[in-house]
């Protein structure tokens, strides 16, 4: 269980960042 749990919340801090990496590029434009 805490495993699933470790790896739902990495899947979403790699959401976070890539969208965050997506909003700093458009950013910068």
């Amino acid at each position: 269980m805490k495993r699933g749990i470790k790896e739902r919340f990495g899947e979403e801090v790699l959401a976070k960042v890539e969208k965050l990496g997506q909003d700093a590029e458009a950013f910068s434009r």
